[in-house]
């Protein structure tokens, strides 16, 4: 499961943010992906278009689910997506009844095989957000990164849930060039060597 929140990005040719998004995840159930998101105020909502990628680039529209058009209390939606692959990259479209749109945060949800952990993408993402697909649970795990001179230029300690969790680095102080990154976990340490372009 992966959870992102916020109010996402703009969408050019949008001015204001007519959905207040305070929540968007999705998990596995069986062999479908259930997509879940909460909105505490809405504002001349029309409607939400889900969409899939298998890359984080490429996305095309699965499903669209209609939205509440006015509201100032939290309104909870779900979608299920039935036939995912082993890696899955889902974003929300919020449209407008006058047409406007708005591009929501993007989450991903992979199938894990529980027998060690991959971290991508490689290279690293413009924003520095990585993926760490977990074998196991830890609720203090360490995360380092090193440069090629064997330099630490982040640390830090965080909880690791079982399955796919969002990691967010620095990248965009660091130069370009290879970086070491090593997840120790209670039971196991995993190390990866990733592209800083």
């Amino acid at each position: 499961m992966a959870t992102l929140r916020g109010d996402g990005e703009l969408v050019p040719g949008a001015t204001l943010l007519p959905v207040e998004l305070i929540e968007f995840s999705v998990r596995w159930e069986g062999e479908q992906a259930v997509l879940s998101w909460a909105t505490a105020s809405e504002i001349n909502a029309d409607y939400f278009d889900v969409q899939w990628s298998i890359d984080g680039e490429n996305f095309y529209s699965i499903g669209e689910v209609s939205a509440s058009g006015n509201t100032s209390y939290r309104t909870d939606y779900s979608y299920t997506h039935y036939e995912p692959g082993l890696v899955n990259y889902y974003r929300l479209i919020q449209y407008d009844y006058d047409g406007k749109k708005y591009r929501k945060p993007m989450i991903v949800l992979t199938k894990s095989n529980g027998e060690q952990g991959k971290m991508y993408p490689n290279p690293i993402g413009r924003d520095g957000t990585l993926y760490f697909d977990s074998p196991m649970n830890d609720a203090n795990a360490s995360i380092r990164v090193s440069d090629g001179s064997g330099k630490v230029v982040y640390s830090a300690r965080m909880p690791i849930a079982e399955g796919v969790n969002m990691l967010q680095v620095p990248s965009y102080s660091w130069p370009s060039g290879y970086y070491n990154f090593e997840v120790e976990l209670s039971e196991n340490t995993y190390r990866f060597t990733l592209i800083n372009q």
